[in-house]
């Protein structure tokens, strides 16, 4: 017990001392980007790994086994890497960070698994992979509150002047190795207290769920029937119908356990995780018709390459529950082998992600140059910004697109963007203003005047981001751009403006202004109560306002009461 202790102790405060040294040596450039990246995706691999299987298995066995998963994984994102310039980009893409976190914890209980029962067998699995979850969920509460105690401890000294815990926590390393000593000592004694802390309490809160989830997953599916999919189009609410279905799976599984005796036994609670595996499929379908509209009227990006990926996952666990329910006897037993074989396509997936078999800038640049090529996306609606950032493949594109943008000046206009591109000529901006004045609808009509107002006062690229949301169409039809006229500040003289602008990838933005002697002047926006609307939500807000301008309250400034609830300010 002592000697577990120690060992874990010693693991974790070598994880926090070499991750210290590793972010020294980025920090000074020692390495360059790429090298960087990788030694520091093998130290957190392996120690994470370390961590994780140091105790359930002997040490020595533990880092020959953290340390080939480890290597795996750093050599995949080094592979992954080549696709961009910049480190940065490729931090920033959610396919590689979301391979790199799967291939780092997924595979942890079928290592565990395969030095014991072996790596299909499903209790030693299930149990293993509750028990990393909770003795890290553990480790990580304990690290917290000891430096919740440090934090007091140097508040209660500092207040007698005794300064000694600031002193020795400034210390370069320490805070580092005050984390990871404590994280593997609660490890430790997390693992000896296993049987007391035991996964069962979850498991067993989860099951109560069950019900809940499958009620509120059959209403909306009844609802889907009854009013269409006019409002499920889009990634973003076909991310939130894919949580519901990862939750929904999570709980089938706390509900069938690790076996048959372990699982529950209540009648109507076996019912109801029958009918949650069952309908599963239902709520992925939605969820991937919402994608693949997207994707048929806009084409592929890296984010919806993302979302298509969990949405095949989704599909994949969908249809293996509804074949082990349908089959009727052991389908817990079926439920539980398809748990495995998802595991393993999920990490099959992670693998394919990290290499040129699936490259998801390549495949999205590819997607958008047919697209803009075949005349399926015309120029002004062209996202070319967005192209140009999607690694190595944006590159090539661009070298292309500038070639042909000198004999097409309406590419060059869409390709002017900053740091890409330099502004428009006046004539190209006059031509821009002429086109908004019949593209940008206004509220109330006779506003027309202040309208024009605001496009003379605007800038070269205020015109060019108005000029392309104002190309988009709604999937409701009119234009992705409104302007509202109304006196918003009444203590203000005149009125102030607010407009509305979407974009290629869904997303609404908002923009205040007021005219003052000749001078725009920008004004926040918000609805004075949380997030404004965006997406699908904000996307209909703008067709609401082309339709009918609704009334203005004071409160005790004013604001725009918009019909789908919540209301809209402006603040100088």
């Amino acid at each position: 017990m002592a000697r577990q202790r120690l060992i874990l102790a010693m693991v974790g405060a070598l994880a926090g001392g070499c991750l210290y040294l590793l972010f020294r040596v980025v920090a000074e450039g020692v390495l360059n980007q790429t090298a960087a990246l990788t030694a520091m995706v093998f130290v957190g691999v392996l120690f994470t790994s370390l961590l994780a299987l140091t105790g359930p298995m002997e040490l020595p066995r533990a880092v020959g086994r953290a340390g080939l998963q480890a290597g795996i994984v750093a050599a995949l994102i080094f592979w992954a890497s080549f696709r961009f310039d910049a480190v940065d980009e490729l931090a920033a893409s959610p396919i590689v960070v979301a391979s790199g976190l799967i291939l780092t914890f997924v595979p942890l209980p079928f290592i565990l698994a395969r030095d014991g029962l072996g790596w299909r067998n499903y209790p030693a699995l299930f149990m293993a992979a509750w028990g990393i979850v909770m003795r890290s969920t553990v480790a990580w509460v304990f690290v917290g509150i000891l430096w919740l105690v440090i934090y007091l401890s140097h508040a209660l000294l500092g207040l007698v002047g005794i300064d000694v815990i600031s002193q020795i926590i400034q210390m370069p390393p320490v805070p580092w190795l005050i984390t990871g000593t404590a994280f593997g000592l609660a490890m430790a004694v997390a693992l000896e207290l296993s049987e007391v802390m035991s996964a069962y309490l979850v498991l067993r809160l989860l099951r109560l769920l069950v019900p809940v989830i499958l009620v509120v997953m059959a209403v909306f599916l009844v609802a889907v029937g009854l009013n269409g999919f006019g409002r499920l189009q889009g990634v973003s609410a076909s991310a939130i119908l894919l949580a519901m279905v990862g939750l929904a799976a999570t709980l089938v599984t706390s509900a069938v356990d690790q076996a048959d005796e372990d699982a529950v036994q209540n009648l109507a609670m076996q019912r109801a995780t029958q009918g949650l595996a069952a309908i599963l499929i239902l709520q992925a379908g939605v969820a991937s018709w919402g994608i693949v509209v997207r994707v048929l009227d806009h084409g592929w990006t890296p984010e919806r390459l993302f979302a298509s990926t969990v949405a095949v996952l989704a599909l994949g666990y969908g249809v293996t529950y509804l074949y082990a329910v349908a089959r009727g006897r052991a389908w817990m037993e079926r439920i539980r082998q398809a748990n495995i074989w998802m595991a393993l396509a999920l990490m099959a997936l992670a693998v394919l992600w990290l290499t040129p078999v699936l490259n998801p800038e390549r495949i999205s640049v590819n997607s958008q140059m047919a697209r803009f090529e075949s005349g399926k996306t015309p120029v002004a609606e062209f996202d070319v910004y967005s192209l140009i950032q999607w690694g190595r493949a944006g590159g090539a594109a661009k070298t292309a697109l500038d070639e042909k943008a000198k004999s097409d000046p309406a590419l060059a206009t869409v390709m002017a963007t900053p740091g890409y591109a330099p502004s428009p000529e006046p004539g190209e901006a006059e031509a821009m203003r002429a086109a908004l004045i019949t593209a940008l609808p206004v509220q109330p009509a006779s506003a027309s005047g202040l309208r024009d107002q605001l496009l003379a006062l605007a800038s070269d690229y205020d015109l060019q981001s108005w000029t392309a949301a104002c190309a988009l169409t709604l999937d409701v039809g009119g234009p992705a751009c409104v302007l509202v006229v109304a006196d918003f500040l009444p203590d203000r003289p005149g009125q102030e403006v607010l407009l509305l602008l979407g974009s290629e990838g869904g997303y609404v933005t908002y923009l205040g202004y007021a005219l003052d002697g000749g001078t725009l002047t920008s004004l926040s926006v918000d609805n004075g109560s949380g997030e404004l609307a965006i997406y699908e939500d904000g996307s209909r807000l703008i067709a609401e306002l082309q339709v009918a301008l609704p009334e203005l309250r004071p409160v005790p400034r004013n604001e725009l009461a918009v019909p789908s609830g919540g209301a809209i300010s402006l603040q100088p």
